[in-house]
């Protein structure tokens, strides 16, 4: 079965602790894991940070289907998180592309379903 891998992160704003950017992302992976598989991708600290540096945002690695329905899916969700969370920007990596989602408006759910599409095509020939 063919697959196509997208990395997932969102916005850091001023006033988040790591307790809430923890939940966020435990929130956006539960939804992603309904549509495909989902990893972490871990950041290395960089030299001569402390354990008081500023949170990272995390990066959820998504491998999902190439089916219509799975990549429906998974536009679903990340445009719900980005409408939710209509204060972050949500990011979307693919085959080289970044898409920002910020309110998940027509035009921009159009780009990540044609960014998909694409991917797909390209992993197919």
């Amino acid at each position: 079965m063919t697959q196509v891998q997208s990395q997932v992160s969102f916005d850091i704003l001023a006033g988040d602790d790591a307790l809430g950017l923890e939940r966020l992302t435990t929130d956006l992976e539960a939804d992603l894991s309904a549509v495909g598989e989902v990893s972490r991708l871990v950041s290395e600290p960089k030299p001569g940070d402390k354990g008081d540096a500023e949170p990272a945002p995390a990066v959820l690695n998504v491998l999902t289907g190439v089916a219509p329905v799975q990549i429906e899916a998974l536009v679903r969700v990340l445009t719900g998180f980005a409408r939710r969370h209509k204060d972050r920007g949500v990011y979307v990596q693919l085959d080289g592309y970044e898409i920002k989602l910020d309110h998940a408006s027509a035009e921009q759910v159009d780009d990540l379903i044609a960014t998909f599409q694409s991917a797909v095509k390209r992993h197919q020939s």
